[in-house]
């Protein structure tokens, strides 16, 4: 299986339109995956309003991610996601998951980063108890994540690690065979963790990017969208 992978869009649709473009011409690629911070930035005065505008976000992302044909489309929500998910949008992983209709990939959308109060965001406490409750995690599964782990594609240009030590802890304790991430903009890559293959997939605010994982050969290429 190939998948192509990718992170923080935050509201960039122009470049989203040439993802989705790619996406549809590479008949090899399985599985399109997005990590994660897909909403635009806003101004808000109460974080309520800021739900409401981003339900624009959501329904622009959901009708173009529709276009990709012929491939499966999950993706997870980032930190600065709180738009309300469809009950019947499949797409979304934890709904597929919830529905029986997935069982490779692994959503974990738990973070230890406070910016708006919202129930996925915690401490590293928190992250461990939610790691502990996933009882399939093994060498066979393929987590998709938004916050990488700590001291590993996660260092920010001003040389803070802005990972979770709890997923750091998980990967070498359970071993999935890949953990999909983004969130550290600048910490794009590839890395063996223990027996684990990190991908952090993140966009920048001028670079459109992504990554091709063949789940078979552990082989990433690295993909630049102009």
């Amino acid at each position: 299986m190939k998948i192509f992978c990718t992170s923080d869009i935050h509201g960039r649709y122009n470049n989203l339109r040439k993802t989705i473009d790619f996406i549809n011409s590479r008949e090899n690629i399985d599985v399109a995956v997005f990590c994660g911070d897909i909403s635009a930035s806003h101004e808000y005065s109460t974080v309520m309003e800021l739900v409401k505008i981003q339900e624009e976000d959501y329904l622009c992302f959901k009708t173009m991610i529709s276009e990709i044909k012929n491939k499966k489309v999950l993706y997870i929500l980032g930190n600065h996601d709180l738009f309300l998910v469809d009950k019947d949008d499949m797409n979304y992983l934890p709904n597929a998951i919830s529905a029986n209709i997935e069982n490779t990939f692994i959503p974990f959308e738990i973070l230890d980063i406070q910016l708006y109060g919202s129930n996925r965001e915690g401490n590293e406490l928190d992250i461990k108890k939610a790691l502990d409750e996933i009882c399939n995690i093994n060498k066979e599964k393929i987590i998709v994540a938004h916050q990488p782990p700590y001291m590993c594609l996660d260092k920010g240009t001003n040389g803070h690690y802005y990972g979770s030590s709890s997923i750091k802890n998980m990967i070498f304790d359970k071993g999935p065979a890949i953990f999909l991430c983004g969130h550290v903009h600048e910490d794009y890559g590839v890395k063996k963790l223990g027996n684990t293959l990190v991908v952090n997939c993140a966009c920048e605010e001028f670079i459109n990017r992504g990554m091709i994982v063949d789940t078979t050969t552990l082989e990433c290429k690295k993909v630049t969208l102009k």
